[in-house]
């Protein structure tokens, strides 16, 4: 048994429409017009909490200390440096001995030369730094007073030898010691003037010495500076 939808009247088979309302009964069913419930949220997803690790233990710190410089004996740090100093050494003195030295310079070295051989009374020494002229009279007054000496007594010694011995022995009383201190050099061509203060066996005074150069290097003019200086009365008149 059908009923009409729309006004509940009882209908017949198989009706196309109602007798009553006349709604047709082949319409498609009415859609239900309520609004849909909303829907619940969706429930947050629960993740699994990470999981703790161990923290991982750190191994100990090791302070690596460079290698010692220092020198020691035995080391190879002291064989290094050595070696450094033994070459600077040798360019210090090859740098030394390569550059020229000044007119000055080569003056001091003299002086220095002769004073330490008048304390040592080295009489060889002393002349050598005297011009070539005072040079050779001493050589040639050695040479007589070798010959002198051999024909005299038969001993076969040079007199420079005999002066020598001599010289050690006066050297070593300190009656001799000489002291040059130099206060001013002026030099002028080949000639110098050395104002110096001389002090020998206690006797002092001031002397201005004259030097010649010969050859690139100087010497003490014996002539020019002897007289009534220290020098000359030191070794007279050797002319």
């Amino acid at each position: 048994m059908n009923f009409c939808p729309k006004c509940g009247n009882k209908l017949n088979e198989n009706a196309a429409f109602c007798s009553a309302c006349g709604n047709p009964l082949n319409a498609a069913p009415q859609q239900n017009t309520q609004p849909a419930q909303p829907s619940q949220p969706a429930q947050p997803v629960q993740y699994a909490q990470p999981v703790q690790y161990a923290q991982p233990v750190s191994a100990p710190s090791v302070q690596m200390s460079a290698p010692s410089v220092s020198l020691k004996l035995g080391g190879a740090s002291w064989v290094k440096w050595a070696i450094l100093g033994v070459i600077a050494a040798a360019i210090i003195t090859l740098v030394v001995v390569l550059l020229p030295k000044s007119d000055e310079a080569k003056i001091r070295d003299r002086l220095d030369d002769f004073e330490t051989a008048c304390t040592d009374m080295d009489m060889e020494g002393m002349f050598n730094c005297f011009d070539r002229k005072t040079r050779k009279t001493y050589e040639s007054t050695m040479s007589v007073a070798d010959g002198l000496l051999g024909g005299l007594t038969g001993i076969d010694l040079p007199y420079s030898d005999i002066a020598e011995l001599g010289g050690m022995e006066m050297a070593g009383s300190g009656e001799f010691e000489m002291d040059i201190e130099v206060k001013s050099i002026v030099v002028e061509d080949d000639i110098a003037f050395v104002e110096v203060v001389m002090t020998n066996g206690g006797e002092s005074g001031e002397d201005t010495i004259v030097m010649c150069k010969e050859e690139d290097d100087w010497f003490i003019d014996f002539e020019e500076t002897s007289g009534d200086s220290l020098l000359g009365s030191m070794f007279g008149d050797l002319y």
